[in-house]
């Protein structure tokens, strides 16, 4: 490592083995790379999901690679992530009586208190997991979140509430040493595995909060209350969490309810100075 395959950088042997050996250790060890075992491994998968579709395409490299021709657009299906259904968010209530739950939580007080420096980072700034530790946070208004590394690299990113800055005192950068991140620094490591180290360390701790959800929830729910409670454009809730514009429109338009969609137009036609139908003579 790193290896490149199909003009990408697998960077070390556990992107390879996650995003690839899951599906090719299920080939027979002893036998033909021919259709019948690829598509006997393709149907271990439910169709029209995440899990298929990305098995396919692997496989499609697979193939490529080993010069055969076998054709797996039929079993595909016709997943995307616009299709896959909401999941039910926390609420912003939940959220800051989960934050203020860890201290009570089973677990040294002291460990409790950098993980929920952790939640509450990704709570304000809608982070990705790993993101959290690799980032720097302003001790003065607007408290900006200065991300250095990560997915999509460096970014600026800004609360929503600045009052949950303020009253956790997020800028004090308390959260828990993993030596990893020294290594992701140095580019010898990847954020996979600091993102996943701590996406399990915080589910443990979550699920034992008053109102249980996934680590990922929260990020959803920056976006949201972004874009519908603080009115900000998509183009720039896109911005502030490093994703493309239309990836943040597949991804939350379908998170958007009837009810929000309600609040979005009586806010707008609310607004002081806001256009007005035109005047006939």
């Amino acid at each position: 490592f790193p290896v490149t395959i199909d003009g990408g950088l697998i960077k070390n042997e556990k992107q390879w083995r996650r995003r690839w050996l899951c599906y090719f250790k299920h080939l027979p060890q002893d036998g033909p790379l021919d259709r019948d075992a690829v598509v006997e491994v393709i149907s271990r998968y439910q169709p029209n999901t995440y899990s298929r579709q990305n098995c396919c395409y692997q496989f499609s490299k697979l193939i490529e690679f080993a010069g055969l021709s076998i054709d797996l657009s039929r079993y595909r299906g016709n997943w995307s992530i616009a299709k896959a259904k909401p999941r039910s968010l926390p609420t912003d209530e939940q959220i800051a009586q989960n934050y203020e739950a860890f201290r009570r939580l089973h677990g040294k007080p002291v460990v409790l208190h950098r993980w929920q420096w952790v939640y509450g980072v990704i709570a304000a700034y809608g982070l990705r997991d790993h993101e959290a530790l690799l980032c720097t946070i302003d001790n003065s208004p607007p408290y900006a979140c200065h991300v250095r590394r990560g997915k999509t690299g460096p970014r600026e990113v800004f609360p929503f509430y600045p009052e949950w800055v303020e009253q956790w005192k997020l800028w004090e950068m308390r959260g828990p040493e993993v030596s990893v991140v020294e290594r992701i620094e140095q580019g010898l490591a990847d954020h996979l595995d600091l993102g996943d180290r701590i996406a399990k360390t915080l589910r443990k701790y979550i699920v034992q909060c008053p109102h249980p959800h996934q680590v990922y929830d929260l990020r959803h729910a920056y976006v949201l209350r972004g874009a519908v409670k603080f009115g900000v454009h998509s183009r720039v809730m896109a911005s502030y969490a490093g994703h493309s514009y239309e990836m943040h429109l597949k991804v939350y338009t379908k998170y958007l309810s009837k009810l929000d969609a309600q609040a979005v137009y009586r806010d707008a036609i609310s607004k002081e100075g806001r256009p007005q139908p035109p005047k006939l003579p």
